[in-house]
């Protein structure tokens, strides 16, 4: 069974993404996408989770292409032990993706669920199943970050990462990446 390549693999999500837009119930944004840099970003807004899906290509130190999915939990929550401690004990109650948080100069945390899915699992017999597997993650991994902000927000404070806003898409983005926020 051949390994789907890059090209392949974007070409199969952008008619996912469309998909998911006409008939999924998902407003998707394309957040970047370049021929020069091969890296493509796009979020996903429902009504029941705000995703983020980031494919990086093949390099000589990963020879394969990952597909990074990541739900939006929360921003700007403040760095508190039971934060932390839910957002770990918590995941354990599900079966995909994994918590992930990234504490910002200024005493803020930005927080939600993640998961990788490899091109070793993704291959040419099936786009059904392989694409419908993606769009599968796209909900949970979604779900399970909504879930679990709402359960600890009032707690921990910070702003819902609902995907109202494209400063959403960029505060992912930054937390997912390490890049950090402007002052």
């Amino acid at each position: 069974m051949p390994q789907m390549s890059y090209d392949e693999i974007v070409t199969g999500l952008d008619h996912m993404s469309r998909y998911l837009g006409e008939q999924g119930g998902y407003r998707v944004r394309e957040m970047f996408d370049s021929p020069d840099a091969p890296l493509k970003v796009v979020s996903y807004t429902g009504p029941r989770a705000f995703v983020l899906l980031r494919v990086s290509p093949p390099s000589p130190s990963n020879p394969r292409t990952s597909i990074e999915i990541a739900g939006g939990g929360a921003m700007d929550a403040r760095p508190e032990p039971a934060l932390f401690h839910h957002l770990v004990t918590r995941h354990m109650d599900f079966d995909w993706g994994g918590p992930f948080a990234r504490e910002w100069p200024g005493g803020r945390v930005t927080y939600g669920s993640r998961t990788v899915v490899v091109s070793e699992l993704m291959t040419s017999d099936n786009l059904g199943a392989v694409f419908g597997h993606i769009g599968g993650m796209i909900n949970m991994v979604g779900l399970n970050a909504r879930m679990i902000a709402t359960e600890i927000l009032a707690r921990s404070g910070g702003v819902l990462l609902d995907g109202a806003s494209p400063e959403h898409d960029v505060e992912l983005f930054r937390a997912l990446t390490g890049q950090r926020r402007p002052n």
